[in-house]
């Protein structure tokens, strides 16, 4: 029954990290005077896909900026589908025969995986800054301003980063018990 579950407990692991994609990745959210309220979210497939994000304004002004020019993509679609992609390796670990070449895979996947995802946020953000300020500049500078300010990691982010260090860190701790586990040699025999 371990053993069965241990191959499920990597695959499954994965696979919740791909779901969480749906979840906001990148979150916009601001009042400034002269823009209203805006509030967008990139999911970490919009990322992938480097497509706009889905928002919420409140504000004449601001609906109508917006209808003229929706907000940026986030411009970090290579890395964004290099996570998906590690998350899909990381599952298929699972297929491996050998346990401790598993456990070790998953955590390296998974370390992998968290570290570019970081890269992946951080760079989104200041992407979506660089856009989002030089799209307002002329429409609002205090908008502008405002808008740069209030960019940051979304649930889905906080919560993939979560997953993969607990992914990383169960799979190197069962990894390292595999080892432990192991019967000693057997003693040669007396002469």
């Amino acid at each position: 029954m371990a053993r069965s579950m241990s191959r499920l407990l990597s695959p499954a692991g994965f696979g919740l990290i791909l779901v969480l994609f749906l979840l906001p990745f990148v979150s916009v959210s601001c009042e400034a005077p002269g823009l209203g309220t805006l509030n967008a979210d990139y999911t970490g497939f919009d990322l992938a896909a480097n497509a706009a994000p889905s928002f919420e304004v409140d504000g004449v002004r601001t609906e109508r900026a917006l209808s003229d020019q929706a907000l940026p993509a986030a411009g970090v679609q290579v890395l964004a589908s290099t996570v998906i992609a590690l998350l899909v390796v990381g599952a298929a670990t699972a297929f491996l025969s050998r346990r401790r070449l598993r456990f070790l895979t998953g955590t390296a996947t998974a370390a992998l995986a968290a570290a570019v995802l970081i890269v992946t946020q951080l760079l989104a953000e200041s992407n979506l800054a660089n856009a989002s300020q030089a799209q307002l500049e002329d429409f609002s500078p205090v908008a502008s301003e405002a808008l740069t300010d209030a960019i940051g990691p979304g649930i889905g982010f906080l919560l993939a980063l979560t997953g993969l260090a607990v992914l990383a860190a169960g799979n190197l701790v069962a990894g390292l018990r595999v080892r432990q586990l192991r019967p000693p040699p057997p003693a040669p025999p007396p002469h």
